[in-house]
């Protein structure tokens, strides 16, 4: 059953089969050429036990050591294709050691949850979301460079290029987002503010 299990994994990874295949057919050849030499000099049979028990833990040793580069490699190269440099990215780094690279109008919207921020943003025509540790205040601060990220709500921040229609007065908007069913409040506070930067009025959209 095991290796039933094992065939089947390496079945489906034919890069490893390969990096697999050389060692262990080098080690049985070792252990036929040994198994030859003691049998054609008629040594002991527990010396003949002993070494195919030897052999057999060298192969499972090598196997491991294979395994765990062959896996290390594969999680490194998907880690490297995750993190390829956009010279036009923004990195959003929060105070633990999670961070996102990501292009400022890829940006959909922020959502603050207590000290943490979950930053919703476009990925291959998809949203994506990942929550960052840090204030949504913190945010806003390091986003002042771009003037398209606003901070609408006190738990919100927004990309005025995602939105696609304004619902309300100015007593209170509600904004309809591309891609997604939500909508985002822009408490009164903000209102004012977001009313004379970017002119939106409901009557517009």
């Amino acid at each position: 059953m095991l290796f039933c299990v094992f065939y089947n994994f390496v079945a489906m990874n034919s890069k490893l089969w390969k990096y697999l295949l050389q060692p262990a057919s080098v080690i049985l050849l070792l252990a036929v050429l040994g198994l030859l030499y003691y049998g054609l000099n008629d040594s002991a049979p527990w010396l003949l036990l002993l070494l195919l028990v030897l052999t057999c833990l060298l192969a499972v040793i090598v196997a491991r050591i294979f395994f765990s580069w062959w896996m290390a490699r594969k999680t490194s190269s998907g880690e490297e294709e995750n993190t390829v440099e956009d010279p036009l990215a923004i990195t959003l780094k929060g105070s633990t050691k999670k961070n996102l690279s990501v292009r400022p109008e890829h940006i959909v919207y922020m959502e603050a949850e207590g000290n943490y921020v979950s930053v919703y943003y476009l990925l291959d025509a998809e949203v994506k979301n990942k929550l960052l540790r840090i204030t949504i205040s913190q945010m806003e601060t390091l986003l002042q460079d771009w003037p398209t990220l606003i901070r609408c709500h006190r738990t919100f921040i927004v990309n005025t290029r995602q939105i696609s229609r304004v619902k309300g007065n100015v007593q209170g908007y509600r904004l309809c987002i591309h891609r997604i069913q939500k909508t985002i409040p822009v408490s009164r506070s903000y209102v004012k503010d977001f009313s004379s930067c970017f002119g939106f009025s409901p009557e517009l959209f």
